[in-house]
């Protein structure tokens, strides 16, 4: 199996109007203008896990192009390619999925993965599971671009559930904004006068603005209002940084959340549930 390592391009959006100024980033998955044949660093006999274990990172392989010559994977911010079929176990993006019209045919079928098949279909290479809903091997576009990011895999998915969890459409958008504070990324958009810190993660936050997600990557402000749901009841705790009332804590299984001090009031958490 030949493998060859490609950086994967961050398309920035920056638009100069006023009402989205910061910038707008999602993965162009591969360089439509680079010919594979220009791969480099070719190593005979590289599989995933050879890579994953040289590399040192957190960040999933997760295939995003599949041909019958081989196969392309997502991880964090560059791809891998690869000859050969994808493996059983491997990790897909949600991107390759079969038209939902397709009616499966056995004569499709390329190779068998985990709960489904990669099917031919007008000689491009999709995704086939009769339930797409149960498989667990699937990533959504959202979850990939925060890999890009250095986002471990788990707070990708947490951060992508954020959509359902806060009653948001499905198409809501979950920006990345590596620059500005919330307040003044607030000031410079359309997204309203105030944000709710909705999830914590080791390098950084996700807010609610608006009907969107804005993850940024580093400690909240100390006078942020926080989500409910983010109180962690651990008197094992790790304060990690300080805030108004309270710290920002990490529990034994690397968890965080939000401690209040003994006695303060709670004029820094929002019940989203009422809202």
């Amino acid at each position: 199996m030949k493998k060859s390592l490609t950086t994967l391009t961050l398309v920035g959006f920056i638009s100069l109007g006023l009402s989205t100024p910061a910038v707008q980033a999602e993965i162009n998955y591969i360089d439509e203008s680079t010919s594979e044949s220009q791969d480099q660093s070719n190593g005979e006999g590289d599989e995933q896990a050879q890579v994953d274990q040289a590399e040192g990172l957190a960040q999933e392989q997760v295939i995003v192009r599949i041909s019958e010559e081989g196969y392309v994977t997502s991880h964090g911010d560059h791809y891998h390619t690869y000859d050969g079929k994808p493996p059983y176990e491997g990790i897909y993006a949600d991107s390759l999925l079969a038209p939902e019209d397709y009616q499966f045919d056995q004569a499709d079928v390329y190779t068998e993965v985990e709960g489904g098949y990669i099917v031919t279909i007008d000689d491009k290479c999709y995704l086939y599971y009769e339930d797409p809903s149960q498989a667990k091997n699937l990533r959504t576009k959202d979850e990939i671009t925060l890999q890009s990011y250095g986002l471990h895999p788990q707070d990708a998915t947490a951060i992508y559930q954020l959509k359902a969890d806060l009653g948001l459409k499905e198409d809501a958008k979950i920006s990345f904004e590596n620059k500005l504070m919330p307040a003044d990324y607030l000031k410079e958009s359309n997204l309203g006068k105030d944000y709710t810190v909705v999830y914590l993660y080791r390098d950084g936050f996700a807010t609610l603005m608006g009907d969107q997600v804005v993850v940024f990557p580093k400690e909240a402000p100390k006078d942020a209002k926080f989500d409910k749901r983010l109180l962690l009841e651990d008197d094992q705790a790790e304060s990690v940084y300080e805030v108004d009332g309270g710290s920002v804590v990490k529990d034994g299984d690397d968890h965080y959340g939000l401690s209040l001090e003994a006695g303060q009031d709670a004029d820094n958490l929002v019940d989203l549930n009422k809202n």
